[in-house]
Formats: C-alpha cells, structure tokens, sequence
C-alpha cells in the first residue's frame, strides 16, 4: 500500500513538473513574440534534442495543406 502512495505522488509531482514547463514555454513565446513551433524548436535545439523537431524551413511549405486537412476532418 505504500507504495502505491509513493507512485501516486510522483506521478503527480511529474503532472504538475510537465504544467509548469508548458507555462514557461507559453510565455516565453509570448514575450518573444514568436510562434510557438519556432519556440519548441529553439529550446530542443539547444538541448540538442534534433531528432524529434520539426524543420522551421519547410513548415510554411506544409502549412497550408495541414490547415487544409484540419477544414476537412472538422476539427
């Protein structure tokens, strides 16, 4: 029973660690005044996570169709 209280409580400290690092990203961007792609890109950047971002360069070749299919799924 212990520990599942321990688990419990770290999976609530990792919940609350996750918000508080999507607010600091959020308003990073707002002061910046960049787009919020760009500023996940920069701060994977330079944490030297490349693998999972995505290419500034070729998002405005993309974005038009992916709004495009956004429209027609109905999201």
């Amino acid at each position: 029973m212990g520990g599942i209280f321990v688990l419990a409580i770290y999976a609530y400290s990792e919940l609350v660690y996750l918000i508080f690092i999507c607010i600091a990203i959020v308003g990073l961007t707002i002061y910046y005044r960049k787009s919020i792609i760009k500023m996940y890109a920069e701060i994977f950047n330079e944490l030297g996570i490349n693998k999972y971002v995505i290419q500034i360069k070729n998002l405005k070749k993309y974005k038009e169709p992916i709004y495009k299919l956004i429209n027609t799924i109905g999201l």
